[in-house]
């Protein structure tokens, strides 16, 4: 079920919208004319590509998106797999589909079970990716004991004199450079 928001402040529904857990419809706050806002208003808002409406949904369910997400990566492919990631991907596919007509959902619990659905395909999808051949974390082998210098071969940076060589060699053109080259 969708989680209670026991504070306004805290609320991350726009326009004051208050949102309670098991409930059909969004209740504004007082400060907000006492209007009252449906699932089905919600949801035809974000149909319609709402961008605030979006935006609260989003902010809604993210965390507890994240959470599932992350539980469905080990511990070797977790800081590679990049959860948030994962889970925009998963928002970004269910607000396109959305729009499209995709999805009927009639409350919060079938938003909740949807957007679950997505996130765990996208979950699926990744550990795929990040277990290919070529990408495998168990392909991965330690750096051999006392091959300390190895680093330095594979530092793209460049060091200290590449970059006065550099600085040397752009300072050289633009004094040999004329008005007309310049344009």
């Amino acid at each position: 079920m969708l989680e209670i928001i026991h504070k306004v402040a805290e609320n991350p529904f726009p326009d004051g919208w208050v949102c309670t857990a098991g409930a059909t419809t969004i209740d504004a706050d007082e400060s907000a004319m006492d209007s009252e806002i449906t699932f089905d208003e919600v949801m035809r808002r974000v149909r319609a590509g709402d961008g605030e409406a979006e935006t609260a949904l989003f902010q809604q369910y993210v965390r507890r998106l994240i959470g599932l997400a992350a539980r469905q990566f080990d511990d070797s492919l977790r800081d590679r797999a990049d959860v948030e990631l994962v889970v925009l991907s998963a928002c970004k596919s269910f607000f396109l589909r959305n729009r499209r007509g995709e999805f009927h959902v009639d409350d919060w619990g079938e938003l909740w079970s949807v957007l679950a659905m997505i996130t765990l395909r996208k979950c699926a999808d990744r550990v795929r990716h990040l277990r290919a051949a070529r990408r495998d974390v168990n392909r991965e082998v330690a750096w051999p004991a006392g091959d300390d210098d190895l680093s330095y071969h594979l530092d793209r940076a460049p060091t200290p004199v590449d970059t006065a060589i550099l600085t040397d060699t752009v300072a050289r053109l633009f004094q040999a450079m004329t008005p007309e080259d310049s344009r």
